[in-house]
């Protein structure tokens, strides 16, 4: 009981959702066929009288390649009344559904069932080209034939639907009752299919009916109807070989023997049928056909042969009609048969026309691809094909079918395919198609260069390249082809002729990429596949020189130096060498040395006409400025403070602009003159006494600090060395200043002190002077002028200036030890009135004066021995 409810429920669920979806499809706009499929460009028409209109179309899901169907309701039953029109779409619903039935490689197959809508009917079908009526219409194709079509096509497409007709007489039990052009669908690649069974009639129900008050399109076309049928009214199989025959005759012809309307068919028909026999028009045909195309439009129905008897018929023996036969039986051929005819097909393919090799041809050979036995002798005939087709069909008809082809792993395929890589790439550049270059022929290049043990295929891939790299952008060589020639050159088992094949293709190439990349990325590793074989050291001296006198590229003279002539130099030595080509190694050596020092000399000659303006402007800056600044002069300064600022535009203006290394030494001079000037300004010692209280020029020389100097300069100066522990004068780079100012000694290279021998020390003038802890002089440390130092009145000499320890001096001795000298009075000889004291020693002409005080007589004369 649970289980017939549950059945009901599901049997009613299923009815709404029946009864909502057609509700639905009514309601929406359009056909829901269509709604799964793009639609694209008209192709032509088909079925009776050439109702349906057929379009290329995409399913959208799959992708998959159709053709739709459409019936227009408004275009063709506008006009007619209701039971006309239900009539009418009655017949046409009848002949899709006969098609969705039989199920035959000579009938058109469907895609998708008929879907009706308000204002059409839509199916979908395989892709197809259009109807035979179409193609025979076409007359911008030349044919050997009054038609648009071969005369090959025509006897194959006969055969084919000779064929169908067969079956739906034998199989099927069905009559068609409209063999018209219209009714042959020709598909894509160039197969003749049967469609058109509006009309079909089983052979149960064998009343012809013709009612000439009929629309047109509700009847059977009346010119291709045997003359029985309007006489006996009965169907018969020989009804369907007289429009045969009608059709043989149409297709060569382009007419019909017989035109009527349906309105006086019949009597027209009946009148005229002596025609069909008239030697006048059989004289048309082929002569091997004539007479069995009689026998078809025989008025005597027992004398038209069946499909079986017209299928034997020299007609259809031809060359290319038995070729076309076998590839469409080809699956079922054993491997051995398959091999020799394949073996053979390239003799006949140049008897065929262009469309028959690249459609049926082509397209019969295809499920062939993956049988890796046969594919060795498939290809020959393939690249047959293609060498007989031009650029455009090879890039539209033949390359999408062989895509599969460039990734076969059969490596005689492979081989086959490398082989044939120039005519590919000879088509592809008649289409101008370089993106096929690069997705195809590329990876195909790289599978041939990697064949080690097939130099021959390594070699027939780079005689390409060059032809091949034209089509490619700077890039993708980059990226892709050099580092496929870099590692078939850098192979162990590349032979010396693929090597030589390498560097002619790297000459050819090289133009086609910048210089940089060149040196880093190309002359690195060419030195390493240079083996000592003549061919190859011309090769490799080829791409040199190629490098070399291009004007876009060229060397630098850096490269050339390490590594274009360390290579070229041993190679040119090798005993192989003829004289011609070692004269060609010392031409292009010449012109690499010729480069060096060509660009050597320019560089250089620029630096030295900058360095020269340069020391000219700081010499005349010197010159000006020791003139003017005495103070500067006396400590041995040269600086270009005064007229620093002037500099830079003598320097430029003497060289029209400065070169790089010029302004790097500028703004070296700069920064140093800005420190400089940072710098507090070396005054001598008493300066800014004298400047606050000048020395009155008027005042009396003071004879006592005369006559001291003098006696102690005489006493002192014949036992005075140098010594590298104690100093009393100061260093510089300059010149050399004493404690006493005495310019005659000469300049040290550390800090120098004066020893004094026992008998100065034993003066008693000077014995007060001497300590045996203290460290006599003053030092200051400059690289360039030394101040002399000034005793102060505290008895003391004065504070040394910064001194800093000279590496020539020993460990143990520091300057800074001792801040002054020992002092000039003892303690047991206290410095009195009437005593004299040590004088201040000043180096400078505006020094501050000495305050000593007179002597008394008895000192004078002691002093004075």
């Amino acid at each position: 009981m649970l289980k017939r409810l549950a059945s009901t429920f599901q049997s009613g669920l299923n009815t709404a959702v029946a009864v909502t979806r057609d509700g639905v499809n009514r309601a929406l706009p359009g056909n829901p066929a269509l709604r799964d499929y793009d639609v694209q460009d008209p192709q032509g028409c088909g079925g009776a009288h050439g109702l349906w209109d057929i379009y290329d179309a995409i399913k959208k899901t799959s992708k998959t390649r159709c053709s739709v169907w459409i019936f227009d309701k408004n275009k063709h039953l506008q006009g007619l009344d209701k039971t006309k029109k239900e009539e009418i779409i009655t017949s046409l619903k009848h002949g899709v559904l006969s098609l969705c039935r039989l199920q035959h490689p000579r009938i058109l197959s469907v895609e998708r069932r008929l879907e009706e809508s308000t204002y059409s009917l839509v199916f979908v079908t395989e892709r197809v080209q259009g109807s035979l009526a179409d193609l025979l219409k076409n007359k911008e194709v030349e044919t050997d034939s009054t038609s648009g079509l071969f005369d090959v096509e025509m006897r194959y497409g006969l055969l084919q639907i000779i064929e169908a007709i067969g079956f739906i007489h034998e199989s099927a039990k069905i009559f068609h009752c409209n063999l018209t052009t219209n009714a042959v669908a020709v598909t894509e690649m160039g197969g003749w299919k049967l469609s058109g069974l509006e009309f079909s009639k089983s052979f149960e129900d064998d009343n012809f009916k013709f009612e000439e008050n009929s629309p047109t399109i509700s009847l059977a076309e009346p010119s291709i109807l045997a003359p029985e049928l309007f006489e006996t009214k009965i169907l018969t199989k020989s009804s369907d070989c007289f429009s045969l025959g009608v059709l043989l005759y149409e297709c060569y012809t382009g007419q019909r023997i017989i035109d009527c309307s349906p309105y006086d068919a019949k009597r027209t028909v009946l009148n005229n049928k002596g025609k069909y026999n008239s030697p006048s028009l059989l004289h048309r045909l082929p002569v091997e056909v004539r007479d069995h195309c009689k026998m078809l439009m025989s008025l005597s129905v027992d004398l038209r042969p069946t499909p079986d008897q017209l299928r034997g018929i020299s007609f259809f023996q031809s060359a290319g009609a038995l070729t076309l036969q076998y590839l469409d039986t080809l699956l079922q051929r054993p491997v051995d048969e398959k091999i020799q005819f394949f073996s053979d097909l390239p003799n006949v393919l140049a008897e065929l026309p262009s469309r028959v090799r690249t459609g049926l041809v082509l397209s019969s050979m295809q499920p062939e691809f993956a049988n890796s036995k046969v594919l060795p002798t498939i290809l020959p005939s393939v690249f047959k094909i293609i060498e007989l087709s031009s650029g455009d069909e090879f890039v539209d008809k033949i390359l999408p079918v062989i895509a599969d082809l460039f990734s076969t792993n059969s490596p005689k395929g492979a081989s086959i395919m490398i082989e044939n890589l120039p005519l590919m790439l000879q088509k592809m550049t008649e289409a101008k198609k370089p993106e096929h270059i690069r997705n195809y022929l590329l990876p195909l290049l790289g599978k041939a260069l990697a064949q080690e043990k097939q130099s021959h295929l390594q070699a027939k891939s780079l005689e390409v390249i060059p032809k091949m790299a034209e089509h490619l952008d700077e890039a993708t060589i980059k990226s892709s082809l050099v580092p496929k020639i870099k590692a078939a050159a850098l192979s162990e088992s590349c032979t010396s002729a693929v090597k030589v094949s390498i560097l002619v293709s790297l000459g050819m190439l090289v133009p086609r990429l910048d210089r940089w990349f060149i040196m880093d990325s190309v002359l690195d590793w060419v030195p390493k596949m240079i083996e000592r074989t003549p061919g190859v050291l011309v090769a490799s001296l080829g791409v040199y020189q190629t490098v070399l006198t291009n004007e876009k590229l060229g060397l630098t003279k850096e490269f050339i130096a390490n590594n274009a002539l360390p290579t070229l130099l041993p190679l040119s030595m090798d005993s192989q060498l003829t004289l011609d080509q070692f004269q060609r190694f010392m031409r292009v050596i010449r012109l690499m040395l010729d480069r060096i020092e060509q660009e050597q000399s320019n560089k250089l000659k620029s630096m030295t006409s900058g360095k020269k303006d340069g020391d000219v402007s700081l010499s005349a800056i010197r010159g000006a400025q020791s003139s003017g600044d005495s103070s500067n002069a006396l400590f041995g300064l040269e600086t270009a403070s005064t007229t620093g600022s002037s500099l830079a535009p003598m320097v430029a203006s003497s060289t029209g602009g400065m070169s790089m290394e010029q302004k790097m030494a500028e703004a070296k001079r700069r920064e140093m003159e800005k420190n400089f000037k940072a710098q507090p300004k070396i005054v001598p010692n008493g300066s800014s006494s004298v400047k606050n209280n000048p020395v009155n020029p008027a005042k009396p020389k003071d004879l006592t600090s005369t006559l001291m100097h003098k006696n102690m300069m005489s006493m002192t100066r014949p036992q005075m060395t140098m010594s590298n522990n104690l100093g009393m004068a100061s260093q510089s780079d300059q010149s050399g200043i004493g404690l006493f100012n005495q310019k005659a000694l000469p300049p040290t290279t550390g800090m120098g002190a004066m020893s004094m021998s026992s008998t100065m020390s034993n003066h008693p003038m000077m014995s007060p002077m001497m300590s045996s802890s203290s460290s006599m002089g003053m030092m200051s440390n400059s690289s360039a002028m030394a101040a002399a130092p000034s005793l102060s009145n505290s008895n003391s000499f004065g504070s040394l200036a910064a001194p800093q320890q000279n590496s020539n001096q020993p460990s143990w001795f520091n300057p800074m030890t001792a801040q002054g000298m020992a002092p000039i009075s003892s303690p047991a000889q206290p410095a009195q009135n009437g005593g004299f004291l040590m004088p201040t020693v000043n180096h400078n002409a505006t020094s501050q004066s000495s305050q000593a005080k007179k002597l008394s007589p008895s000192d004078i004369a002691n002093l004075l021995g």
